[in-house]
C-alpha cells in the first residue's frame, strides 16, 4: 500500500478547490502546452502509523528542564556574587580591626 497519494490534474479542473492538509505538497508542471498540478498528501494509514504522543510529552518536559536549569544557573551566579561581596567585606573588616596578639610569655 502506498504511503502517499499523488493526484495529477489539469489546473483548469479546479486546482484551487483541492484542500491541502498537513504534510502535503504540490508542484506545477508545464507539459505539452498545458499546465498541470501534482498534489501529494499522506494516506490515513501512514498518518495513523506515524502518529506519536512523544512530541507532546517531550516538548513540555524539555521546556520544564530548561526552566529548571536557567533558575539553577541564575541562583548559582547570584550566590557566587554574594559570597564575593561577603568575602570582600570580611577582608575589609579584618584589615580595619585585626591586631596581632601580644606574644605569650611563660
Amino acid at each position: 500500500m502506498a504511503a502517499v497519494h499523488a493526484l495529477l490534474i489539469a489546473e483548469d479542473a479546479g486546482f484551487a478547490d483541492f484542500a491541502i492538509g498537513t504534510l502535503s505538497d504540490s508542484r506545477r508542471l508545464h507539459v505539452a502546452g498545458r499546465k498541470w498540478a501534482v498534489l501529494m498528501h499522506p494516506t490515513s494509514v501512514y498518518l495513523a502509523r506515524h502518529a506519536s504522543p512523544y512530541p507532546k510529552i517531550i516538548l513540555p518536559g524539555n521546556l520544564l528542564l530548561t526552566l529548571v536549569l536557567v533558575i539553577w544557573v541564575v541562583r548559582a551566579v547570584t550566590s557566587r556574587d554574594r559570597l564575593k561581596e561577603a568575602n570582600a567585606s570580611l577582608e575589609e573588616a579584618q584589615a580595619r580591626y585585626w591586631r596581632p596578639a601580644p606574644p605569650v610569655t611563660w
